[in-house]
C-alpha cells in the first residue's frame, strides 16, 4: 500500500486519518515570550510566534513523485514524514532533486529511501535566534517545531531571519549610520 500525502490545518490533524486539503494556509501568531538573553528583559520571538502551522505530511511509503506533488500543491520546500503519529523524518526540495539526479524512478522510489530521518527539531518556547544559529550552523531551511513527540508546525529559515531584520535587536542601532 503506498502512503498518502496530506496536508494538516490543525497540528491535531497529523494524529488523524490521512486527507489531502488544497489550500492550506498558514498562520502566524504573535506569540512572544520572555527571554534572559535581551537586555532589560525585553520580548524574544520564539519560534511558536513564526511556525507554519500548515504542515506537508506523508507516510515512509509515499513514492517521491507523489510526495513532490504535494510540495509542489502547497508551494514548500518539505514535509514532514510521520510514522504512528509520530516525527519520523523531513523530505525537502533537494531530497528529490538528489534522487532524480541520481537515475532513481520518482514514481517508484519511496519517500523513506531519501528523507533524513529522525531530523533535528525545536520546540515552540526555542528563541528564533536559537533555532537561526542551529539552522545556519546545519545547514538546514527547515525544521520541524515539535511538543512532546508531536509536531505542532515547521519553521523556514527565511521566517527566522525575517524576524530578526523586522526587530530591531536589545542592543539598539548603535551600528546604524
Amino acid at each position: 500500500m503506498m502512503g498518502e500525502v496530506r496536508f494538516a490545518l490543525d497540528p491535531q490533524e497529523l494524529a488523524g486519518p490521512a486527507t489531502t486539503q488544497e489550500d492550506p494556509n498558514w498562520t502566524r501568531s504573535g506569540k512572544m515570550a520572555e527571554s534572559p538573553r535581551e537586555a532589560g528583559g525585553a520580548p524574544a520571538v520564539t519560534v511558536g510566534g513564526l511556525i507554519h502551522t500548515s504542515v506537508v505530511t506523508a507516510a515512509p511509503e509515499t513514492t517521491l513523485a507523489s510526495a513532490a506533488a504535494a510540495m509542489v500543491r502547497s508551494r514548500t520546500g518539505s514535509l514532514v514524514v510521520i510514522e504512528a503519529s509520530f516525527l519520523a523524518g523531513i523530505l525537502t526540495k533537494w531530497d528529490v532533486l538528489r534522487a532524480t539526479a541520481s537515475g532513481e524512478d520518482p514514481r517508484t522510489s519511496l519517500v523513506s529511501d531519501w528523507m533524513t530521518p529522525d531530523p533535528q527539531s525545536v520546540s515552540p518556547d526555542t528563541p528564533a535566534e536559537d533555532a537561526t544559529r542551529m539552522m545556519l550552523q546545519h545547514g538546514l531551511h527547515h525544521l520541524p517545531v515539535v511538543e512532546g513527540k508531536q509536531v505542532r508546525g515547521v519553521i523556514r529559515l527565511r521566517d527566522v531571519l525575517a524576524a530578526g531584520i523586522r526587530r530591531p535587536s536589545a542592543r539598539g542601532d548603535a551600528h546604524a549610520t
